[in-house]
């Protein structure tokens, strides 16, 4: 699964989502989703790169404690049959209230052979 592809099935929530960092001041209003990719976690068989996992982190901002945009968030990736772990991640000097969700994701096309 894609950068593009992780996006739009959280953009799915119908909560906006970019990679990366919106520019200070440019932030859309809460709640949003930051999305990450923090690493890859290849799986080896006979030698070789069998396939592709990447790590990811998308990061769900709002103004207070959101159940419903946490429930939108998760339902999203559950449709995508994306397991998942989440966490308050809230920095103690904002204003905001961060829920940090990681997973991964496979991509099955990059099979060593296909």
């Amino acid at each position: 699964m894609r950068r593009a592809d992780v996006i739009a099935v959280l953009s799915s929530s119908g909560i906006p989502c970019i990679y990366g960092w919106y520019r200070e001041g440019s932030e859309p209003d809460r709640p949003y989703l930051v999305l990450h990719y923090l690493f890859d976690g290849p799986v080896f068989a006979d030698d070789s790169r069998y396939v592709e996992r990447d790590y990811w982190q998308a990061d769900l901002v709002c103004e207070r404690e959101d159940v419903s945009s946490e429930g939108l968030v998760e339902a999203a990736l559950a449709a995508a049959r994306i397991p998942f772990s989440k966490r308050g991640a809230t920095d103690p000097d904002s204003d905001a209230v961060r829920t940090a969700y990681r997973f991964w994701t496979i991509d099955a096309g990059q099979r060593a052979g296909s």
